[in-house]
């Protein structure tokens, strides 16, 4: 029986146990490659990630800008027409004055019994 046992131990060489750990490196190293690739991987999708998400914002810029441009048109054209309101309204209530203050000269003139030069429209 002891024959046997010493028939199946085998007695390992620094020569084995350099071909051992040689082995377990090269999976290490293989193992390393894939993390490596893989941070690659993830690396490259990050950067598309950022230039598409840069490219986005920059389209919506654009678009709000070409929006407040078209605003802004608007706006002066608004401005526009709200000077002319103001003006009109400013002529109107000089008229409202002026057809208010003529009234009023034509009764003192009735009261008055004075003779009407002129004829107020």
């Amino acid at each position: 029986m002891e024959g046997n046992k010493a028939q199946t131990k085998k007695e390992l060489t620094l020569n084995d146990l350099a071909q051992i750990m040689t082995k377990r490196f090269d999976k290490v190293d293989a193992k390393f490659k894939q993390v490596d690739d893989r941070f690659d991987e993830i690396e490259e999708l990050i950067h598309k990630e950022a230039e598409d998400l840069a490219r986005n914002t920059q389209n919506n810029f654009l678009s709000i800008e070409e929006k407040v441009g078209r605003i802004e048109k608007r706006m002066d054209g608004v401005d526009s027409k709200l000077s002319d309101i103001e003006g009109n309204l400013n002529q109107k209530v000089d008229k409202f004055t002026h057809n208010e203050l003529a009234y009023r000269v034509e009764k003192v003139e009735k009261r008055l019994k004075l003779k009407q030069e002129f004829k107020f429209a």
